[in-house]
């Protein structure tokens, strides 16, 4: 299955720009309708989590306690980003893709705190707090893959624009809860969808990137954690388990997080050459912001187009 996957994401790569755009597009406006298509209640059961134990006088300890993953995720990172920040011309190829990874990793640290007070008291208040951050994580990732493939400004946009559609959803949510039924559903959309666009456009479209592998192991990892909430998370307890799925599926979406940098950015480096890799697009940096290496690179290419016709009247001059 892994293999046939594989054939198919290199197949559609190989379509012409403007079909894989095309697909791209109605990827995006499905998940638009999506948002409008359904209804649908939050369970009640939601908030009935198989493991209820209290330690230290914490409530639901360790499904509280285990959202320290994000902290670590996030913090790691953060600070990776800080002490690297001499070696982002390698890392980079805009600098606006820095503050997308840098929105990516400060929401992953909000994580922490929403969840954990969500936690403390499960109910329906508390879990837009829980929800909140989660938004602007899958917002910020979006935005990396797209920035990844069409420029920082697109990944911005994208992430600006998916955040608004995933606040204003919850927010209906929210409000919709003092009517008779309450509709989850277009935060579900919006915030799966999201995912799930990301996904396309990865298959679609090459990233600009060595290492752009990392970003489908995180989704690999972040799926086998959501099987573990929705599917383990009682009979890991029952089965005598130290944790429960539910705090399985926080260690492990922290772990997926913290794979994406760290399993990517030190070691990644641009496919092409600064202003090639660029596509010669409104994205490209000015230069002063090149890295040294791109401007070499350039101004040698420049000095060889200049040398080429001089060349050519000398060897004129040189004939008898």
């Amino acid at each position: 299955m892994i293999i046939a996957g594989s054939y198919a994401v290199r197949t559609m790569k190989t379509l012409s720009h403007e079909i894989r755009l095309g697909l791209l597009a109605v990827a995006g406006i499905a998940v638009f309708v999506s948002i409008f298509a359904h209804s649908m209640p939050q369970p009640r059961a939601y908030h009935l989590f198989a493991d209820a134990r209290s330690c230290l006088g914490i409530p639901n300890f360790f499904n509280t306690a285990s959202n320290l993953g994000f902290l670590a995720a996030g913090a790691s990172m953060l600070i990776l980003l800080y002490t690297r920040r001499r070696k982002f011309a390698g890392m980079f190829i805009e600098r606006g893709e820095l503050w997308i990874f840098v929105v990516l990793y400060a929401a992953t640290l909000m994580v922490t705190f929403g969840s954990g007070y969500y936690h403390l008291v499960p109910d329906n208040a508390r879990l837009f707090w829980d929800r909140l951050p989660m938004t602007l994580v899958a917002s910020a990732f979006v935005g990396t893959i797209v920035a990844d493939r069409f420029g920082a400004r697109a990944g911005v946009w994208s992430l600006v624009v998916l955040f608004v559609l995933s606040c204003g959803s919850l927010a209906y949510w929210l409000a919709t809860q003092s009517l008779a039924q309450d509709n989850v559903w277009p935060y579900i959309a919006t915030v799966y969808g999201s995912l799930a666009f990301a996904v396309v456009a990865m298959a679609l479209f090459p990233s600009r990137y060595t290492h752009a592998h990392a970003a489908w192991i995180t989704l690999a990892i972040y799926i086998i954690a959501m099987a573990f909430d929705t599917w383990l998370d009682a009979p890991l307890y029952a089965g005598g388990a130290i944790l429960s799925g539910h705090s399985l599926k926080h260690l492990l979406a922290a772990l997926a997080l913290f794979w994406l940098g760290w399993g990517a950015l030190p070691k990644r480096r641009a496919k092409l050459p600064m202003r090639e890799a660029l596509g010669g697009s409104r994205y490209s940096p000015p230069a002063s912001r090149l890295p040294p290496h791109a401007s070499r690179l350039s101004s040698r290419r420049d000095k060889q187009r200049r040398c080429q016709p001089c060349e050519a009247v000398a060897i004129k001059l040189r004939r008898p």
